[in-house]
């Protein structure tokens, strides 16, 4: 699975969301009606700077009486093009669908609607503006997005200020200690210049071993909390980074919370774009109300955002505290 993928599924837009709004509110009155249904885009995608362009899923809403499943809400053979702001378009092409198979492995469905260029067709610049047209059921949504500075990392260590000793780096080993509540010592800090117009940066984990026989087996209170079950943590894994944005440079923690397994993981930093900020608000928990995803999709539902990353790697190593 491509970063991109995994961003997408993390984010990926309630299709059907809406429509239950929209009843419950109905449901309320004198005389229940059952909200008209309106067949809509949904398209889901990000850019990565330094990279081509992959991964543009597209599906489309579907009634709120219908059970959701991916093969019925993909749209495939769509009209998907990407340009750099003033430039021509490039179309994009489609992957092959995926192959759903039951218990005993007979083929019971194809999932496609995933569109890509080839990497050498379009280059993600930072700084510059993309623009997204999609067209398809005789519907056709557009988006933009600019995509952030590039980020990178200017000192990470063991305390909890710039400066702080013992220093901390890529290709260390930190031993995981079972925290009792969220606000236990991050195992390390990292510090990186802020950017213009970035109000979001996210943290990704992905375990080089991510078998279930290679988990931390941490079944304390909070874990249980953060994590859910033990069954049913995967890795990679992503998560708005807490940060203190009055630091310049600004400040990072990572805590034991980010880690699911043991091993080598690969860290990656992510600056995420205006487009990104603006979907998530209303998802935070400062914020009682949840509220839907403020889509950048005009015509449509979804979100069409870009980052820049820096990567680092950690490994994580048992200790007579990591567990329970």
């Amino acid at each position: 699975m491509s970063l991109m993928q995994q961003i997408v599924n993390e984010v990926r837009f309630p299709i059907f969301i809406i429509f239950v709004i929209c009843f419950a509110l109905l449901s309320c009155s004198g005389q229940p009606t059952e909200p008209a249904f309106e067949e809509k885009l949904v398209v889901n995608g990000f850019l990565k700077a330094g990279s081509g362009v992959d991964s543009i899923v597209v599906s489309k809403t579907i009634p709120i009486e219908e059970k959701f499943d991916a093969s019925i809400s993909r749209v495939r053979g769509a009209v998907v093009r990407v340009r750099r702001a003033g430039d021509r378009w490039f179309t994009l092409a489609e992957y092959p669908p995926a192959i759903v198979r039951d218990d005993q492995g007979n083929v019971i469905d194809e999932v496609g609607g995933i569109y890509f260029l080839p990497p050498e067709s379009l280059r993600v610049e930072s700084g510059q503006t993309y623009e997204l047209s999609v067209a398809a059921l005789g519907l056709e949504v557009g988006a933009q997005t600019t995509v952030p500075p590039q980020i990178s990392i200017v000192e990470m260590n063991r305390g909890e200020r710039y400066g702080d000793r013992p220093l901390f780096a890529g290709g260390d080993t930190v031993e995981y200690v079972s925290g009792k509540s969220f606000a236990d010592a991050p195992l390390f800090s990292v510090f990186w210049p802020p950017l213009p117009g970035v109000t979001i940066y996210r943290i990704i984990a992905d375990a080089d071993n991510g078998e279930f026989s290679n988990i931390i087996r941490d079944t304390t209170t909070a874990a249980n909390i953060f994590k859910g079950d033990l069954e049913e943590r995967v890795e990679p894994f992503g998560f708005n980074i807490a940060y203190t944005p009055d630091y310049n440079p600004m400040r990072g923690q990572i805590s034991w919370l980010y880690f699911y397994f043991y091993g080598w993981h690969t860290l990656r930093l992510l600056a995420m774009d205006e487009a990104y900020a603006i979907y998530m608000q209303g998802q935070f928990d400062d914020n009682p109300i949840r509220e839907t995803p403020k889509s950048n999709i005009a015509g449509g539902f979804g979100i069409f955002a870009s980052y820049s990353e820096v990567t680092f790697r950690v490994y994580v190593a048992k200790g007579p505290r990591s567990e329970p």
